[in-house]
């Protein structure tokens, strides 16, 4: 089975999809394929290649470094325990 990918500029011919992904650094998957004798083909445009590219680096970053760590409530938890002491003292009498 060969995989064939033909962008604006080349056409990559490889082996397997691993080997293709590789060559590449493209996220590839089987379902953009199209069947055609003892070939695998898919047409991309040098945008959509580019594309596949970035969402493969984008899914390498861990989730936890996408979003900053909320420590807002480590500044107001004295405030609160403070409200509640004034409140439990104003209802005590």
């Amino acid at each position: 089975m060969r995989y064939v990918l033909i962008t604006d500029n080349e056409v990559i011919i490889k082996t397997s999809l691993n080997k293709l992904k590789s060559a590449t650094a493209a996220e590839l998957t089987e379902d953009m394929f199209k069947q055609f004798g003892n070939a695998k083909v898919v047409n991309i445009t040098n945008v959509d290649l580019k594309v596949l590219v970035d969402a493969k680096n984008f899914m390498k970053i861990p989730a936890h470094k996408l979003f900053k760590r909320d420590t807002g409530y480590i500044y107001l938890l004295p405030m609160y325990i403070l409200m509640i002491l004034v409140l439990l003292q104003s209802c005590t009498g």
